[in-house]
């Protein structure tokens, strides 16, 4: 029969602190010489979840020279230098500083006045909870509560723009022109035959970068912002006796693509499907007006305002019948002769007719005879 197995009291005790020395190394006494990243000793520079790269391979001598012979074991307090210039952080991250322009912060007070030294909570080893925070302490003055919020803005994230440390470009910016904003929005979704020349400008000419009161934080509304390069049209939009509607109410990108479009004048559709998407019943006849079958209505309409009713190009009266004077149809002989009035009977003044009967002089030309200045063949205009 085998005997039961015995151990002494001392030989367990023995068992006992080898086995937990195995479990835990970190309690297990430094050696001479061993790396001065320990919890027993420096307990501090692990208060946060993600540590400085030196501070997790054990590396401090690199940031943390001895002052004089290195010593052994435990060291007195001051034993290390602790450098709190640039110049410490440099070797390791020279990349970062290398720009023409320089932020501030790191310019003016080093690394350590954004970063934490040895860990952080904070990717990057911020001095704050997230990137936002780190930067609102400084540009308070910048307003982001808007109602329209630039994406990266919203998310916190300035560095999507900007650049941390320097850049060679004017506020830190990582890219100038639509270059930059080409690195999220796709430069495919701006090829267009005919495109915007404030584009060429770069975007900001018309959207704020952070944000702003109006979608898609255009600098102004509409109508304000496009009128100071057009300023023609902004004219006869603000001082016209007749304004359109559409314009007022909607806006100019209500029938123009800001940023360019298959339409001349950056129109989002055809001329005529753009005027007969407000006003349908205009184009439905069998038998169109010429510039109408031609798919366009500015020959006799102007679309931003006019001192003409129903926005004429040029005068034409409202009453159906009335005395005939060449000015008050002024938009019909931009195009057509004003012949067509004059003579009774044609075959090939005007399609207009009765057989030969000239129907503009049934209807007008009338008035022409009837009075006293006209000659007696009722010709004379």
């Amino acid at each position: 029969m085998n005997k039961p197995l015995t151990v002494s009291g001392a030989s367990l005790l023995t068992s006992t602190i080898f086995l937990a020395t195995m479990a835990s190394p970190s309690i297990a006494a430094p050696k001479a010489n061993a790396s001065c990243a320990t919890r027993k000793c420096h307990k501090s520079i692990f208060k946060g979840k993600v540590l400085h790269g030196p501070v997790e391979a054990g590396r401090c001598l690199g940031c943390h020279p001895p002052k004089g012979k290195l010593p052994k074991g435990a060291h007195k307090r001051g034993a290390f230098r602790t450098i709190r210039k640039n110049s410490t952080c440099t070797p390791c991250h020279k990349s970062m500083i290398k720009g023409r322009v320089v932020h501030k912060p790191l310019k003016t007070q080093g690394c350590l006045h954004c970063h934490e030294a040895h860990s952080s909570n904070t990717r990057g080893l911020l001095r704050a909870k997230s990137e936002r925070e780190l930067c609102m302490r400084c540009h308070k003055k910048t307003k982001l509560k808007f109602p329209f919020v630039h994406g990266p803005v919203a998310g916190g994230a300035c560095s999507v723009c900007h650049a941390s440390h320097a850049s060679n470009n004017k506020h830190l910016l990582i890219a100038t022109g639509t270059k930059l904003c080409f690195s999220c929005h796709e430069s495919k979704r701006f090829v267009f035959k005919h495109k915007h020349k404030a584009v060429k400008n770069g975007c900001i000419s018309c959207h704020a970068p952070h944000g702003g009161k109006q979608k898609f934080f255009v600098r102004q509304d509409t109508n304000t912002l496009c009128g100071k390069c057009h300023v023609a049209v902004a004219k006869v939009a603000k001082t016209a006796k007749y304004k359109h509607v559409a314009l007022q109410k909607k806006g100019c990108g209500d029938c123009h693509s800001p940023h360019g479009g298959h339409y001349a004048k950056l129109l989002k559709r055809s001329p005529l499907k753009t005027c007969t998407s407000c006003h349908p019943k205009r184009a439905q006849g069998k038998y169109k007006h010429g510039p109408v079958a031609d798919g366009n209505c500015t020959p006799c309409h102007k679309p931003h305002g006019s001192n003409y009713p129903h926005l004429m190009t040029a005068a034409f009266p409202e009453e159906f019948y009335g005395p005939f004077k060449k000015k008050r149809y002024g938009i019909c002989f931009d195009c057509h002769e004003s012949d067509i009035v004059k003579d009774r009977y044609t075959t090939t003044l005007t399609k207009f007719r009765d057989g030969k009967v000239n129907m503009h002089y049934l209807h007008h030309g009338i008035f022409v005879r009837r009075s006293p200045l006209a000659a007696s063949n009722g010709n004379s205009l």
